[in-house]
């Protein structure tokens, strides 16, 4: 019998804040099987942590200065949360290989 693979979420953050470079961050989510729409569950989740209105939102929301952007969700967001919404993070070390489309790979 073939096992079922989990379906995965790579959420790309791309903060071109500075003019003269732009910074990638990849966070990535094993979506439960009930999850249709995972930008809706991620919205969703990050929603719910700055409604809650416990300690650590509002603190996160202050230090922002009212500008909680997406850096801000994946670093403050509990787990717990996203878990809840069918997104259960993936930790851990990983490496993106940037290659051009078009190379040529056979001589």
């Amino acid at each position: 019998m073939k096992r079922k693979q989990p379906r995965i979420l790579n959420l790309v953050v791309i903060d071109s804040g500075e003019p003269k470079s732009i910074e990638v961050r990849v966070a990535s989510y094993v979506l439960h099987k009930t999850v249709q729409d995972p930008e809706t569950a991620l919205r969703a989740a990050i929603r719910q942590f700055l409604k809650s209105g416990c300690e650590e939102a509002v603190s996160a929301v202050e230090y922002a200065n009212g500008y909680f952007n997406w850096g801000d969700a994946l670093t403050t967001v509990p787990d717990s949360i996203f878990i809840e919404h069918g997104l259960t993070p993936l930790h851990g070390e990983s490496t993106d290989i940037h290659v051009n489309h078009d190379e040529m790979l056979c001589d």
